[in-house]
């Protein structure tokens, strides 16, 4: 897995990162790719066990054949998709997934910041003093 960050020449689409919602999201996306990947890996360890995808689970990095002892790993599957010459050509090529999502709504943050300063009353200037700040997150 490669991550990058901040790079707009390779990254599309984005808003930038900012505090919970990256986790947040970066979480959904790379759900959403994993999901991807294992759904094309068990079709191609189901072709290599010759059985029907929906006979194939994905336990501990391993496609396991329902009822016998096949069993590919995820990392045999990556190697037949690239090397393969037997496998459907939907099937064939680098076992990777792009994913991205956008919010449809708003995002609201998992805490809140307080800084109180004070301001000159005659000029209407803060005196850039910080009198006191505060950090909070909700905890349940």
């Amino acid at each position: 897995m490669q991550i990058r960050a901040s790079d707009t020449d390779f990254v599309s689409a984005g808003g930038g990162s900012h505090s919970g919602r990256s986790l947040r999201f970066s979480s959904i996306v790379m759900h959403k790719a994993t999901a991807e990947i294992i759904e094309r890996g068990r079709k191609i360890a189901a072709f290599m066990l010759n059985v029907n995808p929906e006979e194939i689970d994905f336990t501990d990095g391993h496609f396991r054949a329902r009822g016998s002892n096949g069993v590919v790993s995820l990392f045999e599957a990556a190697q037949a998709a690239e090397n393969d010459l037997g496998l459907p050509d939907e099937l064939r090529g680098t076992l990777a997934a792009i994913s991205d999502e956008t919010t449809h709504g708003l995002a609201y943050p998992y805490g809140a910041a307080v800084c109180e300063i004070e301001i000159d009353p005659e000029t209407g200037f803060s005196i850039f003093r910080v009198i006191r700040q505060s950090t909070t997150s909700a905890r349940r």
